[in-house]
């Protein structure tokens, strides 16, 4: 018995040892590939899905609405391509969110499975996914202001920042912020607003 016991700790403390090596050891290129491949195709998939629902929701908002307090009722089916999913989606996304330039979110989502999937350099994702955020707040801003009994155009975000904007600075003052963020104005950039740029090593003593 004794024996028996030596040797099943033996086989026990080889077996942990072989785990942590396991762990140490890097993962295997072609599992990082697959892995790569697999959620790059899920997103483009996951992209592909919300063109279609938000475009259907175009279509039959109005029908689908009265479906939205129905979703675990199985005699109420919505006219969404994607059914009482894609209904509820869309719904948030584009009338309780941001409107038309919830067609933003598609777009990046499918530009990052692109890039995961043929492996192509995605150090620019970050980028990719800032700018895409602050030209859909641009979007939705714009259509708030110049269609505001449309909440649809603008979605609730859009609706409600320029009824705070209007409070506080006028429709005058909301259309300058717009204009602002759309001329997309930085330090880096003023050089190209007509002044020419001085260069410190152009002065000569």
């Amino acid at each position: 018995m004794l024996f028996f016991a030596i040797e099943f700790v033996f086989l026990f403390n080889k077996a942990n040892e072989c785990q942590k090596k396991k762990k140490r050891e890097p993962t295997d290129p072609k599992i990082i590939r697959q892995r790569q491949v697999l959620f790059g195709g899920g997103l483009f998939l996951l992209a592909f899905l919300l063109a279609l629902a938000f475009t259907s929701y175009l279509l039959h908002w109005k029908a689908d609405y009265s479906t939205l307090d129905a979703f675990f009722d199985k005699t109420v089916a919505a006219k969404n391509i994607l059914n009482k999913i894609g209904a509820v989606v869309s719904h948030f996304f584009i009338y309780q969110g941001v409107g038309l330039a919830a067609v933003f979110f598609p777009y990046l989502i499918g530009l990052t499975g692109v890039k995961l999937f043929f492996d192509q350099k995605t150090n620019t994702l970050l980028s990719n996914w800032g700018w895409g955020i602050a030209h859909l707040l641009w979007f939705s801003l714009a259509l708030g202001y110049f269609f505001p009994s449309e909440p649809l155009y603008s979605g609730i975000v859009g609706y409600e920042i320029n009824l705070f904007f209007s409070a506080y600075i006028g429709r005058i003052g909301i259309l300058a912020v717009d204009q602002t963020i759309k001329a997309d104005l930085n330090p880096e950039r003023t050089g190209n607003l007509g002044a020419p740029r001085l260069d410190l090593e152009d002065i000569k003593c």
